[in-house]
């Protein structure tokens, strides 16, 4: 560490640059919740409110989720030291804001300008004083300004009342040598004027360089830098509160903020915001904090596991040689130390949980079908190391049995929560080969249990007794295929604007269609009078089947269609459409992974706090508490009514039983951070 004895504040945004992200949606309990956050974590200044600042929703710049003095008032009642504040823009805010500011406990706010409308700052400036708040001046778009013009308007400023002048690089674009030369000009101007005016810095991370720069401008004499945390923030976000802690923490000067337990607010408060656009992680900034290499993470990851110790912790009380090599006896050591000297160890699934880097749709990898099962299972792998996903692999019989005789290679495709390739086995012997082949070189093995012959079933019974590497989940491919059959039917009726629909076929599969259609709002019609024939079992006569009214031909791979029977009945103008099984496996497999998710992380029983919990659907007994999850819990649901539901009509007694259970997340979670 260098020895630096000057202080620098870092003023934290989340809750007003942040709300950019989430469409300015904080809510008054994540309010409060998050400025005691970051009160313990030891931030001064938190600046809260609508991305626009004081006056924003009112003027028709996007609403907020409440009204700023709720936001006011949710600060003002969890705070005991740190100073809130409101940004505020000339023209969208008045000085109606400015009082109320004042009058709800605010201690200081940030007016910012473009120097082509400076002089609207003035009267605000003036009228904040006299509110006894603490005024800074943001020069918006600084970049877009000389360094000299800056200066000249910042002195004036600061001769008007204020207590300092920001540098705000809003597009994320200054290099580090730009910021020291605009914070130079401003602070020896400040000097030279014998006042006490301060800097601040505020960055944007466009070209990941807000946090280098805010270390620029404090070396150039900045006083003070701005940050959020996660860097959560308009555009691509502010330097990470928790970073900027950690780096000036390296760089020997004093914040008062300590980054582990912003790191640990961030991690429990705004990480969900940020699942599809993630940059940071806990570990890989402590491993860069203490300047160690990520290749001990094996032997690092050995001894967590083994003590029960989080990996963080135990790179946090590793010694300097930890820089130069790591044995296991080092991190033992290191492990023995930090159960010796916390009271409450963080358990390591809690600090190295995966992130979810979830996309809303599916992509697609391998366009032709590869060449073999190694090139094949090697692809998804790669892939799945790639997209930190799981990898998955569903193995499925064919969907008719004279279809095929050969193992058919499906598209790898990317879902929210796994890479998953299909394999398509054409008998027994084949289903044995594959599947003792891939286990153990895919994380997830689904195996197709729907019902086909003795000798199929009694293969796959035999293949569960097994011992796995691999994790083993059942999939219904027949239940599958035709639940996506019924999307597609669903989709095409409404197109057409008709809910006729005749099932041709007696087997199982035929009436299960005639079960399910109803359900999504079709009806099942004789085939004289549909629009829309879903073919399932084997048929001939074509012409038996037409009519006037027919449109659509669903083949739910019935074998009945041919070359020459499909154009003679394109040319009738009726569309015909085969089984497409990407919607279905998609869908069945995610469905899934989100019920094993669910079934190892949602469901339970338990007491928290004194207080008789269930979660996951887990039957409640008259004012039980629901929550969102047993294993990790964060939000309170409701109050169980005994009968399989929530009750809506709570009595004194249940409304004190859920305010309980809710200040009792919020404490565990500041607990995490107070220690």
């Amino acid at each position: 560490m260098l020895n630096n004895s000057k202080h620098v504040d870092i003023l934290d945004t989340t809750l007003r640059d942040g709300s950019y992200t989430i469409g300015y949606q904080f809510t008054t309990n994540e309010t409060a919740l998050i400025a005691k956050g970051l009160e313990l974590s030891g931030v001064n200044y938190i600046e809260v409110g609508h991305g626009l600042g004081l006056g924003a929703d009112r003027a028709g710049k996007g609403s907020q989720a409440v009204s700023d003095l709720v936001y006011m008032r949710a600060c003002a009642n969890s705070l005991d030291k740190s100073k809130f504040g409101f940004f505020f823009i000339p023209g969208i805010g008045d000085l109606v804001d400015l009082n109320l500011l004042a009058n709800e406990g605010g201690k200081f706010v940030r007016i910012g300008v473009g120097l082509e409308s400076a002089d609207k700052a003035f009267l605000f400036i003036e009228a904040a004083k006299k509110l006894d708040l603490e005024v800074w001046v943001n020069i918006m778009k600084t970049y877009a300004y000389p360094a000299k013009e800056c200066k000249e308007w910042a002195l004036r400023f600061v001769q008007a009342g204020a207590d300092g002048v920001y540098i705000v690089d809003s597009a994320g674009g200054m290099l580090p040598t730009e910021v020291v030369q605009y914070t130079s000009e401003l602070k020896d101007a400040f000097n030279k004027a014998a006042g006490n005016a301060r800097v601040g810095f505020h960055g944007h991370d466009n070209l990941s360089l807000s946090t280098a720069c805010s270390l620029a401008a404090i070396q150039a004499g900045c006083d003070i830098v701005d940050g959020s945390l996660l860097g959560i923030g308009r555009s691509i976000g502010n330097a990470a509160t928790e970073v900027l802690a950690m780096v000036l923490a390296r760089a020997g000067y004093e914040t008062g903020v300590n980054p582990w337990h912003a790191a640990d607010l961030a991690e429990n408060t705004i990480r969900p915001f940020l699942e599809q656009r993630w940059r940071h992680s806990i570990l890989d900034q402590a491993l860069g904090y203490a300047q160690i290499h990520s290749g001990f993470l094996p032997v690092l990851e050995k001894v967590s596991e083994k003590k029960k110790v989080g990996i963080r912790d135990i790179v946090l009380a590793l010694g300097d040689s930890a820089r130069q090599n790591i044995t296991e006896e080092d991190a033992t050591v290191a492990a023995d130390y930090v159960i010796e000297n916390t009271s409450q160890n963080r358990q390591a699934s809690n600090i190295d949980r995966e992130c979810s880097r979830n996309h809303t749709d599916f992509l697609e990898f391998s366009n032709t079908q590869l060449a073999n099962l190694v090139e094949y299972v090697t692809e998804i792998r790669s892939q799945s190391l790639r997209m930190a996903r799981p990898s998955a692999i569903v193995v499925t019989g064919p969907w008719r049995e004279d279809m095929h005789n050969e193992i058919k290679l499906q598209q790898v495709r990317l879902l929210a929560n796994a890479v998953v390739g299909a394999i398509e086995v054409s008998n027994t012997a084949d289903l044995e080969h594959v599947v003792s082949d891939i286990d153990g070189t895919v994380d997830i093995l689904f195996l197709d249990k729907t019902p086909r012959s003795p000798q199929w079933d009694e293969t796959i019974n035999k293949m569960e007794s097994r011992e796995w590497q691999s994790m083993i989940m059942p999939y219904a491919d027949e239940i599958a295929g035709l639940i996506g059959a019924c999307h597609v039917v669903a989709i095409e009726s409404n197109k057409r604007g008709s809910v006729g629909v005749s099932i041709i076929g007696n087997d199982s599969r035929a009436q299960m269609m005639r079960h399910l259609l109803p359900y999504w709002g079709l009806n099942n019609f004789d085939h004289k009078h549909a629009s829309i024939l879903v073919l399932v079992g084997k048929f001939n006569n074509f012409e038996q089947l037409f009519n006037p009214n027919l449109s659509l031909i669903y083949d739910l791979m019935s074998g009945s269609i041919n070359a020459k029977i499909a154009q003679d009945l394109i040319a009738k103008g009726v569309e015909v459409i085969r089984l497409d099984g990407r919607a279905a496996l998609i869908g069945e497999v995610s469905g899934l992974l989100d019920a094993q998710k669910l079934a190892d992380k949602v469901v339970g029983r338990t007491v928290m706090s004194g207080l008789s919990v269930v979660a996951g659907g887990v039957w409640g007994n008259p004012g039980d508490i629901v929550v969102n999850s047993i294993k990790e819990p964060t939000q309170v649901i409701g109050i169980a009514d005994g009968n399989g539901g929530i009750k809506y009509n709570l009595d004194n007694k249940d409304i004190t039983a859920l305010e309980l259970m809710r200040s009792y997340f919020r404490e565990v979670l500041l607990n995490r951070i107070k220690r």
